[in-house]
């Protein structure tokens, strides 16, 4: 999710700090244009502006989230929508950082999709750095989907870094899937749970003026048929 200033400007300032760590980096993956960057989400994208008449212009106003839980992976699909008030189309970098620990490696896969196409994206530390076009008064889509292996049977989506932008989220919807073989034993949010004809539980929930105070975790453990 995109965000302004963790911890008000300070800690805006603290999140600039560690990723322009990178800055030679992420310079040589957006050199054409100035560059702002939004650090997702396993994400909440967390704005360190480098143009800031440009970071003002852009809002990041609602995700929709769909996470597969795997025997010792999760796939998470995610879309993310932004609008901007500048005048004119526009290049914006983003930095899409993920959970990465010792039982949780990087990705073995990641792709991003804005309006149809297919973007490049580049590693960048424990994340991944593209660049999409925002156009004037209309919404726009971005797509990144991943699969992380998880070593532990446990998986985290981040959320709180939204805090990182001074506006909630217009709305978040979530959707968790579980199949046959699996049994969810613990999730950080309240759910409806639904099962399909295929046997694959799926577990909802929404929320509009959306302002996570915790990540969205689940842990699972593997059952005999």
């Amino acid at each position: 999710m995109p965000g302004r200033a963790t911890r008000a400007a300070v800690g805006q300032l603290q999140w600039c700090v560690v990723i322009l760590d990178e800055s030679v980096t992420l310079m040589q993956t957006f050199p054409r244009h100035r560059v702002f960057l939004l650090s997702a989400l396993l994400c909440g994208l967390v704005v360190c502006r480098v143009d800031t008449a440009l970071a003002q212009a852009v809002t990041f106003v609602r995700e929709r989230i769909r996470v597969f839980v795997e025997p010792s992976a999760i796939a998470v699909d995610g879309t993310y929508y932004f609008t901007t008030t500048a005048s004119e189309p526009h290049p914006v970098g983003l930095y899409y950082p993920l959970p990465v620990d010792s039982l949780h490696p990087f990705p073995d896969s990641i792709r991003v999709v804005c309006e149809g196409d297919t973007l490049v994206h580049r590693r960048v530390r424990d994340g991944a750095a593209f660049t999409v076009e925002l156009a004037p008064e209309r919404l726009t889509a971005v797509i990144v989907g991943y699969r992380q292996m998880c070593r532990d049977s446990s998986g985290c989506y981040i959320l709180t870094s939204t805090s990182a932008w001074r506006l909630p989220l217009e709305r978040a919807d979530f959707e968790i899937y579980v199949p046959p073989g699996i049994e969810l034993l613990s999730l950080t949010y309240d759910a409806q749970a639904t099962v399909r004809d295929d046997g694959v539980t799926v577990y909802r929930f929404s929320r509009e003026q959306f302002r996570p105070d915790r990540e969205l975790c689940m842990r699972w453990r593997l059952v005999r048929g």
